[in-house]
């Protein structure tokens, strides 16, 4: 039985793991020359093509004229030198959980030119890290609220063999989350919503395609953990799949997609989905949405129905024939 924790409260994690360990452990409880615009993978933000750059994702909150140093760590995981070049981008995310990267100062919520790097352009050998200083700077005048930016990280073959016609051998991300606190109460607000559940009216069986829209309706990211249980017509949850932990940009949506292999013979089934984050005032939020549909096996249905029909078909003619003979015999 999903079980939901609205009211519970906590000091909000200061790193982005112990956030993570908290949310996991609430889906446990609810059961080149710079292009204008590049697209990567979700996986190509963490490593590619032997080229490492950790961390991922930096969040910090900072107010008007703060400044704040990160490090990165780039590794070259090839057996061969590379040329690395380092340059500061914007980024968008899609509703699959594609990363867009562009120039910056493209996006409103920019905070890409906040961002200096200590190191433009260096080579490493085969095997070799270097740590680089990001120092970021937020101007004494700033909107409340997230403003994101993204350093990228690319690698180039020392040899000057060309890959593609550029040159490029991999590109990888680091992406930053600044959150500019309001002078007062309400000036932020985080809050997610489980906008839509698509589901089939009615299937035959599995498997069945399942999709939860998440909605991000506040003006801060959040990092919202979701899972979804399946319960037959008697309320007995057979089926619960965890669909992880997301980032989700103010104003935007992420579609989590998953596939519920088997169903009941037949009936009724509700798919219950349950979502929780962080809000603004650092209060553990739980949100749930329920969609019913139906499991008809309507070839089964068809054939017995066929069946049923042929075998009265036949009844009748036996006690047909058997009435003639009876007269006859009279």
């Amino acid at each position: 039985m999903i079980r939901t924790m609205a009211g519970v409260t906590g000091h909000c994690p200061t790193s982005l793991r112990c956030v993570s360990r908290v949310l996991v452990a609430l889906v446990a409880v609810i059961t080149a020359s710079l292009p204008t615009s590049l697209h990567l993978s979700p996986a190509a933000v963490a490593d590619g093509a032997g080229l490492k750059v950790w961390p991922v994702k930096t969040e910090k909150a900072l107010n008007g004229g703060d400044a704040f140093r990160e490090t990165l760590t780039v590794q070259n995981l090839n057996g061969e030198p590379l040329l690395l070049r380092l340059y500061t981008m914007d980024f968008d995310v899609d509703s699959q959980g594609g990363y867009s990267f562009l120039e910056p100062g493209h996006e409103s919520y920019s905070c890409a030119r906040w961002l200096g790097l200590a190191e433009t352009e260096f080579e490493l050998g085969p095997g070799e890290k270097r740590e680089v200083g990001v120092e970021i700077s937020v101007p004494e005048v700033v909107e409340c609220g997230d403003h994101y930016g993204a350093v990228l990280c690319e690698a180039c073959s020392v040899d000057g063999e060309e890959v593609g016609g550029v040159g490029v051998t991999a590109r990888v991300a680091s992406v930053f989350y600044i959150t500019v606190p309001g002078m007062g109460p309400g000036s932020v607000v985080a809050c997610a919503e489980i906008s839509q559940l698509r589901l089939p009216g009615w299937v035959e069986n599995g498997p069945v395609d399942v999709a939860v829209v998440l909605s991000n309706t506040g003006d801060v990211h959040v990092d919202v953990a979701a899972e979804i249980a399946f319960q037959d017509f008697r309320g007995r949850v057979f089926s619960t799949v965890d669909l992880g932990q997301t980032t989700i940009l103010p104003g935007n949506e992420r579609v989590l997609q998953t596939t519920l292999e088997t169903t009941p013979f037949v009936g009724s089934v509700t798919a219950r989905a349950v979502i929780g984050y962080y809000d603004h005032e650092r209060e553990l939020v739980n949100k749930e949405r329920s969609v019913r549909f139906i499991v008809v096996p309507v070839k089964i249905a068809v054939g017995a129905f066929v069946g049923i029909l042929i075998v009265t078909w036949l009844l009748l003619r036996l006690k047909k024939k058997y009435h003639v003979s009876i007269q006859r015999r009279g």
